[in-house]
């Protein structure tokens, strides 16, 4: 699946990740939340400040709207773990706990293979 845009979000962040990621959900602020589109991939990951490094543990993809009962979002986890070494310019957004990665970046990191790993077949409406 080509995924139209990658965020990062901070795993810190995630109030109870196994319990997201074996049903599937994400929640967050609702302005992170509205911010997400289906087919948007989220990449959880730690900004280690000594090795000026984002971590990443998890990564997603949006398969649908936010649901406003349980105010969380469908997401697709998958278990992947990798590093990724933002230039100087760069690493000012890994200290913000969500950012979308530009283009450029998003390219060099190489993201698109990653998700391609994984098969979203069943899970997209």
């Amino acid at each position: 699946m080509n995924i139209k845009k990658f965020y990062r979000y901070n795993i810190s962040k995630i109030n109870n990740l196994t319990q997201s990621v074996r049903d599937n959900t994400f929640q967050a602020d609702i302005d992170v939340m509205s911010t997400l589109r289906p087919g948007d991939g989220i990449v959880l990951a730690n900004c280690n400040d000594n090795s000026k490094k984002g971590e990443v543990t998890f990564i997603g993809v949006v398969v649908g709207e936010i649901d406003n009962e349980t105010q969380s979002l469908p997401v697709v986890w998958f278990e992947k773990s990798f590093e990724l070494s933002p230039n100087g310019a760069g690493y000012q957004f890994w200290r913000k706990d969500f950012f979308k990665f530009a283009d450029a970046p998003a390219k060099r990191y190489k993201l698109q293979n990653y998700f391609d790993l994984f098969d979203l077949n069943g899970y997209l409406k």
